[in-house]
């Protein structure tokens, strides 16, 4: 769905799989919806030839060592 979009205008997607895993409680579906949404804007609004790139990592709350929240960045150079 993301990757005909992004090579039509030669823009690399990559998801580089976060150092632990990440487990968290939410919708699926609305992640996904969310996510996909935000990908899309990232390469509709990006340059030709630029990158999008999706990351996550697990958050500490504080005093607390295993994570309290996922935090998920789609970072684009465009």
């Amino acid at each position: 769905m993301i990757r005909p979009m992004a090579d039509a205008r030669r823009i690399s997607v990559s998801a580089p799989a976060p150092a632990e895993p990440i487990y968290v409680r939410a919708d699926r579906q609305r992640i996904k919806q969310v996510l996909v949404n935000l990908v899309n804007n990232a390469i509709k609004f990006n340059r030709d030839g630029g990158s999008v790139r999706i990351e996550a990592e697990g958050v500490a709350a504080t005093n607390e060592a295993s994570p309290a929240f996922a935090r998920i960045k789609v970072v684009d150079d465009g």
